[in-house]
């Protein structure tokens, strides 16, 4: 009798670990998954959860910022501070990231260059408002600012180059549409405007 119910036992604990609910696969390649097929908004809850166990993931913070950054011109700040904390993690780390596919210096590429794209996002909404130059140009100068330091990890970079190119072309448009906000005076005292 002993043994039938040792047997039974056995059995129910098999099946019931069998039968149980799967293994949680891990969070951050579930929003990786997520990121990559563009499911945005959905993965912003999925590495929320995964930051909540591992709030310092470099990994996460990236995609997390990649999230919010394709979410709206609502979330472009957001956007800009996890890129911020994905740097600072990585170094935190020894300069280790958690996105298995990315080398530890593309991470770090990326990141300045993703960073970039924000500034120049907000620069692109204040212009389709009608923004002056004025109110738009700090914006370009911060994205400048984050590109030298992607300039700085590879300035032969394709993405380094290619978003240079794209600021020096959004700058020189701007100047020909926007006048100066007050008129120019030359030598000779007339004033152009």
């Amino acid at each position: 009798m002993t043994s039938r119910y040792s047997i039974c036992g056995v059995v129910f604990a098999l099946l019931a670990a069998g039968c149980g609910p799967a293994p949680e696969e891990d969070r951050l390649a579930t929003a990786e998954r997520m990121c990559l097929d563009q499911q945005w908004r959905e993965a912003i809850s999925v590495l929320k959860a995964h930051l909540l166990e591992h709030p310092d993931d470099p990994g996460a913070h990236f995609y997390l910022g990649r999230c919010y950054f394709n979410s709206g011109s609502d979330y472009l700040y957001s956007a800009g501070g996890e890129f911020e904390t994905a740097l600072t993690f990585f170094v935190k780390n020894g300069r280790k990231n958690t996105i298995e596919r990315f080398p530890d210096d593309f991470f770090e590429l990326i990141c300045h260059i993703e960073g970039a794209k924000v500034p120049l996002k907000v620069a692109d909404v204040l212009m389709s408002r009608g923004a002056p130059y004025w109110e738009i140009e700090p914006f370009l100068d911060a994205c400048e600012n984050k590109l030298e330091q992607a300039r700085a990890v590879d300035p032969d970079h394709k993405d380094v180059t290619d978003l240079q190119r794209l600021l020096d072309e959004l700058r020189q448009a701007l100047r020909s549409v926007h006048k100066p906000a007050f008129p120019r005076v030359q030598p000779t005292g007339s004033i152009i405007i």
